[in-house]
């Protein structure tokens, strides 16, 4: 790694998206999903933003955007064993603490709804549904969804864009 990569966007947002780790270009840029994944979220963004604003519930202006692992790993690949979650989750966890106004965390991804949600399920078992968590003395309701990289690899798959969507749309329906 060359830098620690530790969020974007307004901390006293009520929406955070957490993933799994920098990356080369996150890394090399200090912020999260700033690559193709990146840019992909973004686009995912803007839509939860119009549905939003179509069904009449506020949306953040800048969503809190963090990862599990504030260090790329090396050569891009997270410990086997998951001892670099594991020293990192109490950091994630002070994190989103700090967020005073903190009602919904989207989990991008297997490694960060895993995390979130204590759980060893795979992201296909864990997504399409809304969990109540504790974040220090906030209730907060954890969305799982499936990580941008992966919707990426599997453009044409119109039913797993259709299943991506529709847990965004779920945690857009959770800010109400």
């Amino acid at each position: 790694r060359t830098q620690t990569v530790f969020a974007k966007g307004d901390p006293l947002s009520t929406l955070c998206f957490v993933g799994e780790a920098p990356g080369e270009e996150e890394d090399a840029q200090g912020l999260p999903f700033v690559g193709d994944s990146g840019r992909f979220l973004d686009r995912q963004i803007a839509a939860m933003r119009e549905y939003a604003a179509r069904i009449g519930v506020e949306f953040p202006a800048s969503p809190y955007v963090c990862n599990v692992l504030k260090c790329r790993p090396p050569g891009n690949k997270l410990l086997k064993d998951g001892s670099d979650i594991a020293a990192c989750s109490p950091h994630l966890w002070a994190q989103l603490r700090s967020l005073p106004n903190l009602r919904v965390i989207v989990a991008v991804g297997r490694v960060a709804a895993q995390t979130l949600l204590s759980s060893e399920e795979t992201i296909s078992k864990l997504r399409g549904s809304i969990s109540p968590i504790a974040v220090g003395q906030l209730a907060v309701l954890c969305v799982p969804v499936y990580h941008p990289a992966y919707l990426l690899r599997r453009r044409n798959d119109k039913a797993l864009h259709a299943e991506a969507w529709a847990d965004l749309k779920r945690a857009v329906e959770g800010l109400r």
